[in-house]
């Protein structure tokens, strides 16, 4: 639907619909893609060929159970929109950068090397999906231990996956940024920037396993609050310092400008920039996975209440 409304020629074929909404057509394919998924899902689950089915008789509202969803969504909720808040503040840093480096096309380099990870990190998900549902059922029947062990196969099997993806990205970076991009600056910025999230694609893997099986579990408070300290504790400060931008304070703040103190150079003769920005959001994945390995080793997310 983005294609058809955005008017972009693909593969020489240009829309059949003869639209040209340009971006504004992406975005209204997106939300048309969700409609149409919304209705499928509907559709397939009041017909039962899930095994289950909707009936409207049993779709009342229920007071215990909206309170239970509440106490669930909620931290989740806060939890999802604090790390989101905070790659928009990473994506203002790229710009930042970008502009006063004079270099066109940095951002679009960040994206490109998002958009390369992606394909690594999505196998995570989806097992951190089965993590999850593991984790509740096992627990759900009383059986900890075996919670604790579907969990740990989960997460080495999402080690692997994403271990595999990652060694691609270490040997044959520009390989894969060529499928992409032909641009000199992407060629030139892009590659350096997937040998780093290709080292650290094993502690990536922990902490998506890890963090969605304790979801799974109940415990939402917890990795709300790990979630939070890892994004605004680690995550942004050491963004800010190894990337060497100086923020502006807006005009209604009294205007002026957050000089950055440079440590990168001053410590180890390192060029602030954008690979100094990945090599900053990338250990800080290895922190977040050990945060969630704490706490997933300590117990405390088995004995969370739903």
């Amino acid at each position: 639907m983005s294609w058809a409304c955005s008017g972009v020629v693909l593969f020489g074929q240009k829309s059949p619909l003869g639209l040209d909404m340009g971006v504004t057509g992406i975005a209204l394919g997106t939300v048309l893609g969700d409609v149409c998924g919304m209705a499928f899902i509907l559709t397939v689950a009041r017909t039962g060929r899930w095994g289950i089915k909707l009936k409207p008789i049993r779709m009342k509202p229920h007071l215990l159970t909206i309170i239970r969803l509440v106490k669930l969504g909620v931290p989740n909720f806060l939890e999802t929109f604090g790390m989101w808040i905070g790659n928009f503040f990473i994506i203002t840093f790229v710009g930042l950068l970008a502009s006063q480096l004079g270099t066109d096309g940095l951002l679009g380099a960040h994206i490109i090397g998002i958009r390369i990870e992606a394909f690594s990190f999505m196998p995570g998900f989806g097992v951190g999906m089965a993590a999850a549902t593991l984790a509740g059922q096992y627990l759900g029947m009383g059986r900890a231990d075996l919670a604790k062990k579907a969990v740990l196969r989960c997460a080495i099997i999402a080690a692997s996956m994403m271990g595999l993806f990652g060694v691609l990205l270490i040997t044959i970076p520009k390989q894969i940024t060529a499928m992409l991009s032909t641009q000199p600056i992407h060629l030139s910025e892009v590659p350096p920037l997937l040998v780093i999230c290709g080292i650290v694609q094993i502690p990536f893997a922990l902490s998506i396993v890890l963090r969605a099986a304790m979801r799974g579990a109940g415990d939402v408070k917890a990795v709300m609050a790990l979630t939070w300290f890892a994004t605004y504790g680690i995550r942004l400060p050491l963004a800010y310092l190894v990337s060497g931008v100086d923020i502006p304070i807006p005009e209604w703040l009294g205007g002026g400008m957050i000089m950055n103190p440079d440590l990168p150079s001053r410590w180890f003769g390192l060029e602030p920039g954008l690979t100094m920005l990945w090599i900053a959001l990338c250990s800080e994945m290895v922190l977040r996975a050990v945060l969630f390995s704490g706490r997933f080793f300590q117990g405390g997310w088995s004995r969370a209440k739903v």
